[in-house]
């Protein structure tokens, strides 16, 4: 079974990383962005990083994700070039399929007699390349910017695993499961000698502030419109799987050796980068406080998120608030020359299902 791995992402979880001051400055400039994001509905982010094994069961959910970027960049006369690294996870999977993960991680009877519906996707994108934007200033105090992302990708995994297994005396018996993967790794059926694909992508952002009157003030963030991610001679994995064998490792796991029929081959792939923007509607009601709410949609998880700002000098605010989605509190201190925003659900740490940082920095010449 694929392995619900989101590597070394386990300290820290982010939402955007822009510090929304798109005027055209004329004056050079240089700034940094990073931002880094992790959620889970199901269990506690520190449980992905140990395998599943040691945790209570898990909630009802059906998300894991993280999308990350970090990038440096100069600015001249609104035009800017951008250095980045990007890396994301993201797992959709049914309840059963969490449970029977959990099930096997932990030594945990597994019920009989009962009909497991499983099914899980992944996805892996992780890039390195350039961005080139150009701020478009309009109106008074708004302005849109415009961006293309060309990047190289590596460590390719995309793909699907769904169908059915049944249980008998504690353990899974039969079942039948269709697999149609792609990767640079076969996680699942452990293809040998495996030949690594090259891949190469694009993508458009369009970012929107908006000032209008009465206080009210409108941001539009459209990311990866169009992403692709081109792959040549990825390796891929089309099967209908059936798990019969059951054995035990030295460490006392239950193993089972699947019985196969399909096409392990190579071909190019295209991948399509997931669904990613976020919508703020801010209205100023006295004096310096303001009230925000914000829409954010990352693949199928949306976050809901509602804020109160105060502005305690020009072009500085401090902002709390709380996330619906992931029950997580928010800080936040935005300007333009810098912007840094935490959030957890758990300020411990230790049973967190959502981390949050992000930070921006700008120095101008």
């Amino acid at each position: 079974m694929i392995p619900f791995y989101i590597g070394s992402f386990s300290t820290f979880c982010l939402v955007v990383a822009s510090s929304h001051a798109y005027a055209q400055k004329a004056d050079p400039a240089v700034f940094l962005r990073h931002s880094s994001n992790l959620y889970s509905d199901a269990v506690p982010v520190k449980a992905f990083e140990d395998d599943l094994r040691g945790i209570a069961e898990p909630h009802p959910g059906g998300h894991a994700l993280t999308f990350n970027r970090m990038e440096v960049g100069v600015a001249y006369r609104g035009f800017e070039l951008a250095h980045f690294l990007r890396e994301d996870y993201v797992f959709d999977f049914s309840a059963d399929t969490m449970d029977l993960v959990y099930r096997d991680k932990n030594k945990i009877p597994i019920p009989d007699g009962k009909v497991y519906d499983v099914y899980l996707k992944a996805q892996h994108i992780k890039t390195e390349g350039w961005r080139v934007g150009y701020n478009l200033g309009f109106l008074q105090n708004s302005s849109v910017r415009l961006s293309l992302n060309y990047f190289d990708a590596e460590d390719l995994l995309y793909g699907s695993l769904q169908g059915q297994v049944t249980v008998e005396d504690g353990d899974i018996n039969g079942g039948n499961l269709n697999v149609l993967y792609h990767y640079h790794e076969d996680y699942l059926l452990n293809r040998k000698r495996i030949q690594m694909a090259s891949g190469a992508g694009y993508s458009f952002d369009v970012e929107a502030d908006i000032r209008l009157a009465d206080g009210w003030r409108i941001q539009l963030d459209l990311y990866d419109l169009l992403g692709r991610i081109h792959w040549d001679a990825a390796p891929y994995t089309q099967a209908d799987v059936a798990s019969t064998t059951t054995y035990y490792d030295s460490d006392g796991y239950a193993r089972r050796d699947p019985m196969m029929v399909g096409i392990e081959s190579y071909k190019n792939f295209t991948q399509s980068l997931p669904v990613h923007y976020q919508m703020s509607l801010t209205k100023q009601i006295l004096g310096p406080w303001s009230v925000v709410y914000t829409l954010e949609k990352y693949d199928r998880v949306e976050f809901d998120r509602a804020f109160l700002s105060y502005r305690i000098a020009e072009d500085w605010e401090l902002l709390s608030g709380y996330d619906f989605t992931m029950e997580a509190v928010w800080f936040a201190l935005q300007a333009e020359v810098i912007s840094l925003q935490v959030a957890t659900d758990d300020w411990s740490l230790i049973d967190s299902q959502a981390l949050v940082l992000r930070l921006a920095g700008r120095l101008n010449f």
